[in-house]
């Protein structure tokens, strides 16, 4: 086992790596969903903050889920992560 110290520049890669993808799904997945709403004249602007209010954290969660397991299977060039369990006493 590789026991480097984690430094402030690893810890921003990953962050940013989790951030970005997190950040793109939803607003692809958000945008094209409530503009295809406004679109189609099934949704007006008063509906629009209560859609946004519901769907926006779910979408956001369920992201955040999907970009922390690509971070976790990514093969970075100087570390990696790895879960590990500590032995039992």
């Amino acid at each position: 086992m590789n026991d480097d110290p984690i430094t402030w520049g690893i810890v921003l890669r990953v962050y940013w790596l989790i951030a970005w993808r997190t950040l793109a799904m939803v607003f692809l997945a958000f945008g094209a969903f409530i503009l295809w709403l406004m679109a189609t004249e099934r949704m007006d602007d008063s509906n629009y903050f209560i859609v946004r209010l519901v769907l926006e954290p779910l979408l956001f969660s369920g992201a955040s889920f999907i970009a922390v397991g690509m971070a976790l299977r990514k093969r970075y060039r100087g570390f990696r992560i790895q879960i590990t369990r500590e032995p039992v006493s």
